[in-house]
């Protein structure tokens, strides 16, 4: 995970989602949905990691969010920690929700604003920047189209129905926020999210045009060129164990950028905390395959993650990553 070299020439997959968008009637929908398919089931076993474009969500809207993000991060430290305070002051849900912000150091280096889509969750915004809150809360009408798309999509590419892992992971929990990385402050290339996989299904990102996000590809960063209104979508750790290792929960980063600060979106699908997490039998029993990982409770991984944030080590190999329920 140390690695700085970066391929200069390598391209994470571009797909189209229009051929889709088309009314389903269509005597050629079902030879364009398998074409695409196709396209999403190589993307997630080569790299974890792909663009979509014209996915149906306006290029305005996400453009929107993403300023009016950076208009909050703009404000002053105290304000932003107030709308930290009024969400974890009345939250009983558990979710981190409102500002925090992650100091300079050797791993981190951003600031966020949580949303959580649960019911039971305190959210929190701004009450001088009320449009704030207008933007995120009407993207996340089409984020939550958009993601059960994208997993009908994952569910055909691994030979599953199209409706599998909608109904499977019926209790899911949709987690949103955006976040914004400091502007450079040397020569010296800053890392502003250390290298890690996410403990996601999937995470959707959106990006501006500042660029910095980065993914590892055979021991080489590649960065993830910045699409107007395109979506980064990656494989989380969940979908690694699901789909037995047929896909990957790849490694990747974010570089701040020396002109200017970083912002950016990411909306995760993750698994019920009580939810025990196992390869499908789908994809190992069912098919005389061995298991590549032990079954374990969602929850209990992600407290294990949550420790490395509150007391992060003093090596990058000691954060724990989905390896550790692996079957050696």
């Amino acid at each position: 995970m140390d690695s700085n070299v970066v391929d200069e020439e390598a391209e994470v997959p571009v797909i189209d989602l229009a051929p889709l968008l088309d009314p389903r009637d269509s005597s050629e929908f079902r030879s364009r949905e398998l074409s695409i398919v196709r396209q999403i089931g190589k993307a997630c076993e080569e790299w974890g990691f792909f663009q979509v474009i014209n996915h149906g969500i306006p290029a305005e809207l996400i453009e929107e969010v993403l300023d009016t993000s950076r208009k909050f991060f703009e404000y002053p430290a105290q304000e932003k920690m107030k709308v930290r305070a009024k969400a974890q002051g009345g939250d009983r849900s558990q979710i981190p929700t409102g500002y925090n912000a992650y100091s300079p150091c050797r791993w981190d280096s951003y600031e966020n604003l949580y949303y959580g889509t649960d019911p039971a969750a305190c959210n929190a915004f701004p009450d001088d920047l009320p449009q704030l809150r207008l933007v995120i809360e009407k993207l996340l009408v089409f984020l939550a189209r958009t993601v059960e798309f994208i997993l009908r999509l994952i569910s055909q590419s691994l030979r599953l129905p199209a409706n599998f892992l909608k109904e499977f992971d019926g209790d899911r929990i949709e987690a949103f926020k955006v976040l914004c990385y400091p502007k450079g402050r040397s020569e010296e290339e800053e890392i502003g999210a250390r290298a890690h996989q996410d403990s996601s299904c999937i995470t959707m990102v959106g990006q501006e045009g500042s660029g910095g996000y980065q993914v590892l590809k055979d021991g080489k960063w590649v960065d993830i060129k910045p699409i107007k209104g395109a979506l980064v979508i990656n494989i989380g750790d969940i979908l690694q164990v699901w789909s037995n290792n047929k896909f990957i929960s790849a490694v990747h980063r974010v570089v701040n950028s020396k002109q200017r600060r970083r912002c950016s979106f990411a909306y995760g699908s993750i698994p019920n905390p009580n939810m025990i997490v196992r390869p499908l039998p789908q994809l190992t029993t069912d098919i005389n395959c061995p298991a590549d990982y032990t079954a374990f409770l969602y929850k209990d991984y992600m407290l294990k993650r949550m420790m490395d944030k509150t007391n992060p080590p003093t090596s990058s190999e000691d954060f724990v990553n989905i390896s550790i329920y692996a079957i050696k």
